[in-house]
């Protein structure tokens, strides 16, 4: 930390009848020793002169951490030495910067410094920096009681138009004070109201809709500023959230070093609207599904912790209603799977997902597969791994489409793809070779080099 002493010209006293001028044409660069921790101290811009060597010297002279609240150490002014102080800083606890207003001018300040008239009479300062000091504490209490006003709401903003006496009140609190509670309600014994008292409401109750008299409530001024303030939450910049077999969802804040213990929860923590990418990192087995559901904007991944690192859920994968991209890596799912339904499944005209390297296993039941998309979904499968107990790979449906880009599919399924009613399913590698399908009345689309039947 430094502080910049200006040019200048001091004054320091030699003997009782004589002194010296010590001159400084160039601004100095004077560093400030590092703050403590918990404790403040006063330093001294301090102008010495240093007798014995006849020697001027410009300094900052260390205050002490004692007592606290610290003061400022007395100049020094004997047969050695004769200090002035031109400033004092005031070194905050653990500060690591040097404000303006821990700067103390006290050229001024006759204890520490003063003026000087002829080299030996001293011009008094003392009236003038009491006179000072009290225009800027005057000044201060002004603007003090001008902020809080505006803090508390419309008593400063509002004055000249609402308090032209200066009665000092606030409008809003002295209408809702006055006004009936909520005569303009029908559903309660205030009635539909009449003429004298049709439309009288209470301005605090514009904003509580729960029950009784306060529900459907005309809007307010009041009403509609709660409601403007009311910010929409985002990630301001890329977001990264933790997830471990070890981790915990009740005292767990999803950082690295405090993970939460599942996915779901790191999901729900996360705004709706991603202006900058997010990703989860997992680290180890998880219980429970995916579910990721209404989310816009930037990209939302769900990774391994360590690359390519297999990490189990017991549960499945359901991305629907989405506006972003979501990609979901070496997640391998032990579903306990239901009859009609897919392990990883992208519906409801969800934006585009993708899952790489991933895959499911589930004891045989009717008509379930690990990956299928529905609703004008797009679901993109990249080495998509499969085993047996499934009745189909890939499934599509209602104009879903799947997109099949490498397959590291053991134990054969006897019909891997299905599509139905408007459902596409694509096949982009070359290498794929399949000899059966299923399809009713929809469309399979398969990359040149691809083998289907």
């Amino acid at each position: 930390m430094t502080v910049t002493v200006s040019p200048g010209l001091a004054w320091l006293k030699a003997g009782d009848f004589w002194g010296v001028s010590a001159f400084e044409k160039n601004a100095q660069v004077l560093t400030v020793d590092t703050a403590d921790g918990e404790l403040a101290r006063i330093d001294a811009v301090c102008v010495r002169l240093d007798k014995n060597l006849n020697v001027g010297q410009l300094v900052i002279k260390k205050g002490s951490y004692t007592p606290q609240p610290p003061i400022i150490a007395a100049p020094v002014r004997d047969l050695d030495y004769d200090e002035i102080y031109v400033a004092t800083i005031m070194v905050r606890a653990g500060a690591t910067s040097i404000l303006a207003s821990d700067i103390t001018d006290q050229r001024l300040n006759e204890s520490f410094c003063g003026l000087m008239r002829d080299g030996v009479t001293g011009i008094p300062t003392a009236q003038l920096q009491t006179q000072a000091s009290a225009i800027i504490a005057q000044i201060q209490t002004v603007l003090e009681e001008a902020i809080q006003d505006v803090q508390d709401g419309t008593t400063f903003m509002l004055r000249t138009i609402y308090d032209p006496s200066d009665e000092r009140k606030d409008i809003f609190s002295e209408l809702a004070g006055k006004a009936q509670k909520n005569h303009a309600s029908t559903t309660n014994d205030y009635g539909i109201g009449d003429a004298t008292n049709y439309g009288h409401l209470k301005a605090s109750n514009a904003i509580d809709g729960t029950s009784g008299e306060n529900d459907g409530v005309a809007a307010t001024p009041l009403a509609i500023k709660t409601l403007n303030d009311i910010k929409v939450t985002t990630n301001p910049a890329s977001m990264s959230l933790y997830v471990s077999s070890t981790g915990s969802d009740t005292t767990g804040d999803g950082t690295e070093q405090n993970p939460y213990a599942t996915i779901q929860k790191a999901i729900s923590v996360l705004p709706k609207h991603l202006s900058h990418d997010a990703t989860i990192y997992v680290d180890g087995d998880t219980a429970g599904g995916i579910n990721i559901s209404g989310f816009t904007g930037a990209k939302l991944n769900i990774a391994p912790k360590t690359s390519s690192q297999i990490y189990h859920m017991t549960g499945r994968v359901l991305v629907e209603n989405n506006h972003c991209p979501v990609e979901i890596s070496y997640c391998y799912s032990d579903y306990a799977a239901v009859s009609g339904t897919q392990v990883f499944t992208a519906s409801n005209n969800s934006g585009i997902t993708k899952v790489v390297n991933c895959g499911a296993s589930t004891s045989p039941v009717n008509e379930v597969s690990p990956y299928g998309a529905d609703n004008f979904a797009v679901l993109h499968v990249v080495n998509g791994y499969r085993v047996s107990g499934f009745g189909h790979a890939y499934f599509a449906s209602f104009g879903g489409r799947v997109v099949v880009q490498g397959d590291s599919g053991n134990a054969p399924i006897s019909q891997p793809f299905r599509a139905y009613n408007g459902g596409i399913i694509q096949i982009l590698s070359t290498s794929f070779t399949q000899t059966t399908w299923a399809s009713q009345g929809s469309v399979i689309v398969k990359s040149t080099g691809a083998t289907i039947g």
